[in-house]
């Protein structure tokens, strides 16, 4: 993950050379066009108009035992690495001590995790989240399940946010509000923690 050095006057100093990912496993395949699977999430931006600046990740898929491990990585040629929001947040270190720099790495993880799932066809009975570095994937399962229950009706998205918004009693007619889609997934999510104490839980 880094290397460490001592200097001379006795401090550690750390160095975070490029992991690459790509001699460990193979980059994850769309299994509908046969094409790298490319994944993507908006991210709010300083620099654009609209507020936002959408980020693309990829994945690798590791064989660990019988276990499939996929990693993540926002190191694409899809990004535009000289956008101030891709610099400044994304191409830092998930530990750093930035804490908006591991609140974007958080909601990226999270988010894609449950893309890539989804993509994938992986169709999970329960959700195990360790820590809360992957809260956001419990999110991004509130927000599939909203737009899930939404297609059932013949909704797209665009409407379905408009409904939550704007026309609360008709969504919760349809049960698309965010409570009634939180308390479907609630049920199939596992939290541990082997940090139980205010320090190792941070609030954003």
């Amino acid at each position: 993950y880094f290397r460490q050095e001592i200097d001379q006057a006795g401090w550690q100093r750390e160095s975070y050379p490029r992991v690459p990912i790509e001699l460990y496993g193979k980059i994850v395949k769309d299994p509908l066009t046969g094409q790298d699977l490319v994944l993507e999430e908006l991210l709010p931006s300083e620099t654009s108009e609209k507020g936002t600046t959408k980020i693309y990740g990829k994945a690798y898929h590791l064989k660990v035992g019988r276990q499939d491990l996929y990693l993540i990585t926002t190191d694409v040629a899809e990004n535009d690495q000289s956008d101030p929001s891709y610099k400044n947040l994304l191409n830092q270190l998930y530990y750093a001590g930035n804490r908006v720099t591991r609140l974007m790495d958080e909601v990226v993880t999270g988010f894609m995790g449950i893309q890539l799932m989804e993509r994938l066809g992986i169709d999970h009975k329960v959700l195990h989240l360790n820590e809360g570095h992957m809260v956001f994937s419990a999110l991004g399962l509130i927000r599939r399940e909203m737009f899930r229950r939404g297609k059932l009706w013949g909704f797209d998205e665009p409407q379905v946010a408009d409904l939550n918004k704007n026309h609360r009693k008709d969504a919760e007619e349809k049960g698309l509000t965010f409570e009634q889609s939180q308390k479907a997934v609630s049920e199939r999510i596992g939290f541990t923690s082997h940090t139980p104490v205010p320090a190792g839980n941070e609030i954003f």
